[in-house]
């Protein structure tokens, strides 16, 4: 039995946004098992990295534990948690913007 033609052309393209893009395609973001770990504890650790660079932090602390978990913690500002604006200016947490949403924070970037 042939297989029947599917058509592929402009009208069969799609455009996923903000964290719609990430949850249908995660593995493009983050990666997949201990690489997509590797890659959050990085970003973990050049958060801190931020702080300490933009002279908030003194301290940066990183432990590896046995069961190849690990931990990060810095003496900087942390993260905001108070209301402010969202996608179409609905209130939302600070902090949970900043944990579900794409390039959410204040860029700051000493090196660039």
């Amino acid at each position: 039995m042939a297989k029947k033609k599917v058509e592929y052309d402009e009208s069969s393209m799609k455009s996923y946004s903000g964290t719609k893009a990430v949850r249908k395609r995660y593995s493009m973001y983050v990666g997949i098992g201990e690489s997509a770990l590797q890659q959050l504890a990085y970003e973990i650790l050049s958060n801190s990295v931020d702080e300490a660079l933009g002279g908030h932090a003194d301290r940066i602390d990183l432990k590896l534990y046995k069961d190849n978990s690990i931990s990060i913690r810095d003496n900087g500002r942390g993260i905001p948690y108070k209301d402010t604006k969202g996608e179409k200016g609905k209130p939302i947490s600070a902090c949970v913007l900043a944990a579900t949403s794409l390039h959410a924070g204040k860029l700051y970037c000493p090196l660039h």
